[in-house]
């Protein structure tokens, strides 16, 4: 968890953020489910193949979160080339709110598997935490796999609080 009242990292990231294209974030999403350590990832893609985890993944449960159009973001390296993308959401249930404020999640991000290495992830938390707490989120929710090192390093380094390892159900 991450509130708003944590400290943020510096935005020392000098990635520059857009509205990710449909075609592009299927695509995209695709390769790094593909290249993922996470078992959840594994199996989707074991069953469904790259892309067909990623279209069932893309199919936002409209019932559990609100997703805001400009909040499906591909991040751009300096040098124009995408490295990677962070998608938010705001979590409808009655019992994530807390004192009329909602609770947001990153609900998948992902660094392009050509990409990885480049602290590119803190990027993208960075700019997930800044628009989330611009929402008024008393919260910011996300999970990982508790093998997926450097995701979980990449989240202590943006000041994520753990909590007790949990894992997301493997189909």
């Amino acid at each position: 968890f991450w509130s708003p009242s944590d400290a943020r990292p510096s935005n020392t990231s000098s990635l520059k953020f857009c509205a990710a294209e449909t075609h592009w974030l299927s695509a995209a999403v695709a390769e790094v489910m593909a290249s993922s350590i996470d078992e959840s990832d594994q199996a989707a893609v074991a069953e469904l193949g790259a892309a067909g985890a990623a279209t069932e993944l893309l199919d936002v449960p409209a019932e559990y979160f609100e997703i805001r159009e400009d909040w499906w973001l591909q991040a751009r390296a300096m040098d124009g080339k995408p490295v990677g993308f962070v998608l938010l959401a705001l979590l409808k249930p009655e019992k994530y709110r807390k004192n009329g404020m909602t609770q947001g999640t990153i609900y998948y991000m992902g660094v392009l598997p050509s990409q990885r290495g480049k602290c590119h992830a803190v990027g993208l938390l960075g700019e997930a935490m800044r628009l989330l707490s611009e929402a008024a989120c008393w919260r910011v929710f996300c999970d990982t796999s508790s093998r997926n090192e450097p995701m979980i390093k990449a989240f202590r380094t943006a000041g994520f609080e753990e909590r007790t390892p949990w894992q997301r159900p493997v189909r």
